[in-house]
Formats: structure tokens, C-alpha cells, sequence
């Protein structure tokens, strides 16, 4: 029987992650590690273990080690996961991540081919060596950059990347590190002749109207996009509504954005099943 081992929120010790290496590398029948918010300060030596734990356990599907703060060593836990085809969900958000942490990640997702889903919040590495990395990945799906430094970041490789179908943009509103409205264009642009990306969240971005316009337009083109979430804050939500209302025409033909989530004001407006077109008319009225 597959086993999960959770251990959230405890703020263990550097001596407790070595009992868990080693319960994770003499049960083979453990398939899910979830270490989220135990704040580990561990030097090389702890998280050594960790890695060869990791290098032999063979069933291993989910491992999130969020909020662990891993002063210097993080690039062994890619040397342990090197030797894992089994893994398909990783979540490394906010662990200090540098340029070489983000290095360690590239080089084990060159070779690796079973990682469908990765998480990567609040990163302060440079990103895109990350993005670019994925041209050639043919496995990962699914794809977290939220709350991170988006400073020089490019979408470049969603030209040639042909696996990625969920891409979330996701920032904190009351933090300075939106994505600039320059690269949203640049994102939307690529998503005229993207063929796989099919949902994609940029909540929180501060959209201004131009940039609404030109989602509006970039969507004509897309053939694939069917989720897509945004929010505008100047606005107020009745006038979203009675826009949604006199401008969403809902048609059995034709049908391609199934889904706009509109987000004002912690006001939730959900549109379904409803078409291009008439989206553009929506947005060019904001």
C-alpha cells in the first residue's frame, strides 16, 4: 500500500530531517514527501542525506519542500533526484533560491523524463535560465512562477515548448514585483501561435486597459487557450457585471475561452462558455 509522509509546519531539526532520509530510504512503498513550512536551516552534511534518500527510493511521486530554508547545498537534492524517474510533482517555493540552485534544476531537467508539475514560487534566481531550459522538455505540464523576480523575464521558449498547458503568473498585489505590463504584450504576442498552452493565470498583474485591448485581440489568433485569469482594479464590480451581462452572448458554436475569471475587489465574476468574439467586445469596454 502507497504511503505519504507529512510533516508540515513542525519546525524540525536538522537531526529530525535525518530520520525522515532515512524512513524515505527504507520504504519503497512511500510515494509522497511533504515537508512544507518547517523553516530547516540544514547544512551540506543533513542534506546530503536527504539526496541519497532520494537517489533510492524508487516510487517517489510528490515531494514539496516549500518554505525550508536551505542555506547552501540545495543543488544535492538534484544529484539525489537525478536517479528518480518516478517524480511528478515538486515544489520548491521559497528556499532561497540563487542562480546556482536554478542551474541544478536545469541540469536535472535536461535529462530527466517523468516531472509533469513544478512549482517554483517567489524565486529570486534568474528565471530565465529556467524558461529557457524548457524549449526541449517534453514532459512538464504544468508550470508555477508566482511572486517571483520577473525583471528581463522572456516567454520565448512558449514558441518551441510543446507539453506546457498551465502556466500561473500569480502575484502578491501588495508587493512591488508585478509583471510588468511590457511583458504581459510580449506573452500575449507568443500566444498568437502557441498551440498547447491552455490555461493560464496572471492574477494580480494590475492590467491597465491597453493591455485588456490587446488580450482581447492576441485571443482572436490563440486556438488553444480555454482558462484564463486576470483582474482590473479600477473598476467597480457592477459595472463587470452588467458588462458581462449585455456583452457575453452564449452560443452552442464556436466556442473556444470556456473560462474568464475576473477577480475585483475579492469579488469573484465567472464567465463559462463564452466566445472570442464577444470577449473582445467585452474587454474593449473596461
Amino acid at each position: 500500500m502507497s504511503k505519504c509522509l507529512s510533516y508540515r509546519n513542525l519546525n524540525f531539526f536538522g537531526d529530525d530531517l535525518i530520520t525522515i532520509s532515512l524512513l524515505l530510504r527504507n520504504n519503497d512503498d512511500i510515494v509522497k514527501l511533504d515537508l512544507t513550512d518547517n523553516n530547516y536551516y540544514c547544512d551540506v552534511d543533513i542534506i546530503k542525506h536527504l539526496s541519497i534518500s532520494l537517489k533510492y527510493n524508487k516510487n517517489l511521486k510528490y515531494l514539496n519542500l516549500e518554505n525550508n530554508y536551505f542555506e547552501q547545498g540545495f543543488n544535492h537534492i538534484f544529484d539525489g533526484l537525478k536517479f528518480n524517474n518516478t517524480l511528478l510533482h515538486l515544489n520548491i517555493s521559497n528556499i532561497n533560491t540563487d542562480n546556482n540552485d536554478i542551474k541544478c534544476l536545469v541540469d536535472y531537467l535536461k535529462n530527466n523524463s517523468s516531472l509533469t508539475h513544478l512549482t517554483i514560487r517567489n524565486t529570486f534566481g534568474e528565471l530565465n535560465i529556467l524558461l529557457n531550459s524548457l524549449i526541449y522538455n517534453k514532459t512538464l505540464k504544468y508550470l508555477d512562477i508566482s511572486d517571483s523576480d520577473f525583471i528581463n523575464i522572456s516567454f520565448d521558449f512558449l514558441l518551441f515548448n510543446k507539453s506546457l498547458n498551465t502556466l500561473i503568473i500569480q502575484v502578491d498585489y501588495n508587493f512591488n514585483n508585478h509583471l510588468d505590463n511590457v511583458y504581459i504584450k510580449e506573452l500575449f504576442e507568443i500566444l498568437k501561435t502557441n498551440r498547447t498552452l491552455s490555461r493560464l493565470n496572471i492574477l494580480d498583474n494590475d492590467l491597465d486597459s491597453d493591455i485588456l485591448n490587446f488580450i482581447s485581440e492576441s485571443l482572436e489568433f490563440n486556438k488553444t487557450l480555454v482558462e484564463l485569469s486576470l483582474n482590473k482594479y479600477d473598476i467597480e464590480c457592477n459595472k463587470i457585471e452588467n458588462k458581462i451581462k449585455n456583452n457575453i452572448l452564449y452560443q452552442e458554436q464556436n466556442i473556444q475561452l470556456k473560462k474568464l475569471y475576473m477577480y475585483l475587489y475579492k469579488s469573484e465574476i465567472y464567465i463559462s462558455d463564452c466566445i472570442i468574439s464577444d470577449l473582445n467586445i467585452f474587454l474593449s469596454k473596461i
